[in-house]
C-alpha cells in the first residue's frame, strides 16, 4: 500500500486518479467514501473542515482495505489525518504500507485550487480549518510512519500534474 498525504488542493486525488490508470494500482479516496456513507452531525462536521473522530474513520476504513485486498497495490487517499489514524495504519501489517507520498503545497496555490474545484466542502471557513488541521497534524503523521521505517517521500507539488506525477513515479522506482 502507498499512502498519498497532502493538504487539501495538493493534488492527492489528481495524482491517484492517474496512478491508477496509468500503472493499475487500486485507489481508496476515503473522502469520497466518508461523503458517500455519513450524514447528520458527522457529514456536518466533515463539511465544516474538521476531520471525523478515529472511531468513526479507522473501522471504515479498515474495511475498505480488507473488501480491496492487496492486489493490485493500494493507493490510499485521504487517510491518515490524526496521529491515531497514522499510528494505526503504520503498524498494520495486512496489507503493509511500503511507503507515504507527501505532496507538499503553499497555502496560496492550495487555495487557488480548492476555488477552481468548487465541491460542496470548499468554502473559505472548511479551508481555513482543513489548513490548519493539517499544518498542525502533519508532522506527528509523518513521524508515525518514520518510527515503523515506512519510507517518506516528499513531492513539491506546486507545479503542473504533470510534473508532479513524474517526481512521483521517478520517487516510487527509486524503493
Amino acid at each position: 500500500m502507498i499512502v498519498i498525504v497532502g493538504m487539501a488542493g495538493a493534488g492527492k486525488s489528481t495524482q491517484c486518479k492517474r496512478l491508477s490508470d496509468e500503472k493499475g494500482y487500486q485507489w481508496l479516496a476515503v473522502g469520497d467514501v466518508l461523503r458517500a456513507c455519513e450524514t447528520g452531525t458527522d457529514r456536518a462536521v466533515m463539511m465544516s473542515g474538521k476531520v471525523l473522530d478515529d472511531t468513526i474513520v479507522t473501522p471504515i476504513v479498515e474495511g475498505e482495505l480488507r473488501r480491496l485486498g492487496d492486489e493490485p497495490e493500494i493507493l490510499l487517499d485521504g487517510c491518515p489525518r490524526t496521529l491515531g489514524q497514522a499510528q494505526w495504519l503504520a503498524s498494520k501489517v495486512d496489507p503493509k504500507t511500503r511507503a507515504v507520498v507527501h505532496l507538499v503545497i503553499n497555502d496560496d496555490e492550495a487555495l487557488r485550487r480548492l476555488m477552481l474545484r468548487g465541491r460542496e466542502d470548499d468554502n473559505q471557513e472548511a479551508m481555513r480549518q482543513r489548513f490548519a488541521g493539517y499544518h498542525r497534524d502533519i508532522a506527528p503523521v509523518l513521524g508515525a510512519f518514520m518510527a515503523q521505517s515506512v519510507p517518506v517521500i516528499e513531492i513539491d507539488a506546486n507545479g503542473d500534474q504533470g510534473g508532479v506525477y513524474n517526481q512521483i513515479i521517478e520517487r516510487l522506482s527509486q524503493l
